[in-house]
């Protein structure tokens, strides 16, 4: 099989996990640092029902953000998200068979499955499984979700690849801005410009510490705003903007220990509200 375009390994991918039962799901329309913050992943938490979805996410990442490029940090990337429950017997086969569908030799590479404890402290999820690495790199992880707030999580697993990466390894190039996009068009003419402009922006042309303190205040109030109105879903909207502006002040380095692990505990807390209150009991 060829060389995937970007395209075509995202579509192989999703096809893939249509025909194990999956729902594909739209593109999620706020900036998340990563995919298990997805309200189509986090908000189905500790719901016990049956529940399979695959999603294609961008995500943000302002603390991945470098002067100098590099492909193994990139702030602005886009990542597979796969959510199961109740999970696959054998979610690594799963996994394998996945990656044989999207075009990898697996016989040919030097595949290596480590296990991996899982923390997002930001909806206070923790967990446990593997993170698999091709030639060394890692590009996918299965992960079982076991707690959130110290709360039994109902048997799941979180599945999720790093595409950039995957069609890196693919064509053998480590310059991700002349890998295609499609058969016509680079990824760098589709994406370069998006992620060169968010790494100024995160480390040195945000707002000023105050303006990005008063915006964290602001869509924190709109979340806690919202939740007496019992409107959960667009109080978890509002909670992931408070986590990007959160992750931008990091980046800028205007937290100190403490507040930094204060404001953590606030977010931890506000995401734990927005979960449906039956599931919580």
């Amino acid at each position: 099989m060829p060389a995937a375009t970007f395209l075509q390994l995202q579509q192989r991918l999703l096809a893939f996990w249509a025909e194990q039962g999956c729902v594909a799901l739209g593109p999620n329309d706020r900036p998340l640092r990563i995919g298990t913050l997805s309200p189509g992943t986090f908000l189905r938490m500790l719901d016990p029902a049956p529940w399979s979805a695959v999603q294609s996410l961008i995500n943000r990442c302002p603390r991945e953000s470098r002067r100098e490029a590099t492909p193994l940090r990139l702030s602005y990337r886009h990542q597979l998200q796969v959510f199961m429950r109740p999970p696959p017997s054998d979610p690594l086969g799963l996994l394998r068979q996945s990656l044989k569908a999207a075009g990898f030799e697996l016989k040919r590479r030097d595949l290596q499955l480590a296990n991996a404890d899982f923390s997002v402290p930001e909806v206070a999820v923790t967990g446990t499984g593997w993170r698999l690495r091709l030639e060394g790199l890692p590009v996918a992880h299965a992960y079982y979700p076991q707690a959130v707030h110290g709360y039994q999580v109902p048997s799941a697993v979180e599945i999720a690849y790093e595409l950039e990466r995957l069609v890196m390894l693919q064509h053998g190039s480590p310059r991700i801005d002349d890998l295609p996009w499609s058969a016509e068009i680079s990824y760098g003419e589709v994406a370069g410009n998006m992620r060169r402009g968010l790494d100024v922006y995160y480390r040195d042309r945000s707002e000023k510490k105050e303006r990005l303190l008063n915006e964290l205040d602001r869509c924190f109030g709109e979340a806690e705003r919202s939740l007496d109105q019992d409107l959960r879903e667009p109080a978890y909207d509002q909670f992931l903007r408070c986590c990007e502006v959160f992750e931008i002040l990091r980046v800028r380095q205007n937290f100190g220990p403490l507040r930094e692990q204060t404001w953590l505990e606030r977010l931890a807390d506000l995401s734990w509200r927005c979960l449906p209150q039956e599931h919580r009991s």
